[in-house]
């Protein structure tokens, strides 16, 4: 079963604490995303979030 997708607010959670300097495969574990290309997953959030 596919897990659930992340709220817009948890995106833009994930992206603050990036920006702060957290490491990126920390916030994958914590998060739950996908650790195989996480700067394209985080980059894609990224994206979705200046189109808010």
């Amino acid at each position: 079963m596919k897990k659930a997708r992340l709220t817009e607010a948890q995106i833009m959670s994930v992206l603050r604490q990036m920006e702060g300097g957290v490491a990126v495969a920390e916030l994958c574990r914590e998060h739950g995303m996908s650790s195989a290309y996480p700067e394209v997953t985080l980059a894609q959030a990224r994206d979705k979030a200046r189109q808010i």
